[in-house]
């Protein structure tokens, strides 16, 4: 669900306290945050203490950009843009989104204090994705040449490596969390359907398949390598959560959800996400252990 149309997004700040932890049957507090004046709230990036995520009306278009730090809430958007979208934030407070120009073309940025690089993940990119930002600055993403294939890439300081999961049937590859060890957490879609996998700093691949699942698709993924994402039984079936390490899963739920989807994880085994309740309305949530 991060690909939304002209996103105002809400940059949420929260000190995350807790023990460590890897398995989400674990998670004993959740935390709803819904940004003031926006009857959608979505979390996607979450460093050590601060997650990050957006305020949407359900035009799909308007909404208040926020910041959220001990209750308060302040605006924020890029100059001049219609519509602003923080994905994901690293422990020294550097921040991947994208932004909608005056025309409606994306641009994808890192901010880094007050300064702002713009970058694309090829010069063909019609839209260029920043899922998540490591300790280091490297961002994994997702970027499309032509609106029909998706592929996945990683910048670093020496440049930008563009990968597919490596199998002929594959026709998109979504990537969205990038750990300290340089290894992405993200999903593939082909005649099969959607596939979580992570690829290594090496380049190997592990493909993730909830038991039984319709479609699996992963998201987060901390230093110590459990993933967070997200299974439906069938197709329309509501998506629960999952975490998954060393080949072994536990399901996550939010209590009176009729939908999860976690999407990023810390090193203390907290998650954040969103759901969505009885009446239609998303919600973002933070779990601490």
């Amino acid at each position: 669900m991060r690909f939304h149309s002209h996103r105002t997004l809400a940059l949420i700040v929260a000190t995350l306290l807790g023990t460590r932890s890897s398995d989400a049957a674990a998670q004993s507090r959740i935390t709803t945050i819904d940004v003031p004046g926006s009857p959608n709230t979505f979390l996607y990036g979450l460093s050590n203490l601060t997650a990050v995520g957006q305020g949407l009306a359900d035009d799909g278009v308007s909404g208040p950009g926020a910041a959220f730090a001990l209750g308060s809430f302040l605006p924020y958007n890029v100059p001049g843009a219609l519509g602003t979208s923080f994905n994901a934030i690293n422990d020294r407070g550097q921040i991947v989104g994208t932004y909608y120009d005056s025309d409606y073309n994306t641009i994808a940025f890192l901010l880094t204090g007050r300064s702002r690089t713009e970058f694309a993940a090829t010069p063909a990119s019609q839209l260029t994705q920043p899922g998540g930002i490591n300790s280091s600055g490297e961002i994994a993403g997702t970027y499309t040449e032509d609106w029909e294939s998706m592929h996945a890439f990683v910048r670093r300081r020496d440049g930008i490596q563009t990968f597919d999961y490596p199998d002929a049937d594959v026709f998109m590859t979504q990537a969205f969390n990038i750990n300290d060890r340089g290894d992405i957490a993200g999903w593939f879609q082909n005649s099969a359907g959607s596939h979580g996998f992570v690829r290594d700093a090496t380049g190997r691949f592990v493909s993730i398949d909830y038991p039984g699942a319709f479609l699996t698709r992963a998201f987060g993924i901390n230093n110590r390598g459990v993933v967070v994402g997200y299974f439906q039984m069938a197709r329309g079936a509501p998506a629960k959560g999952f975490t998954w390490s060393n080949g072994k899963f536990s399901v996550f739920d939010v209590p009176d959800s009729v939908g999860v989807a976690p999407q990023a994880i810390n090193d203390t085994g907290a998650i954040a996400g969103y759901y969505r309740s009885a009446d239609g309305a998303f919600h973002g949530f933070i779990a601490t252990p």
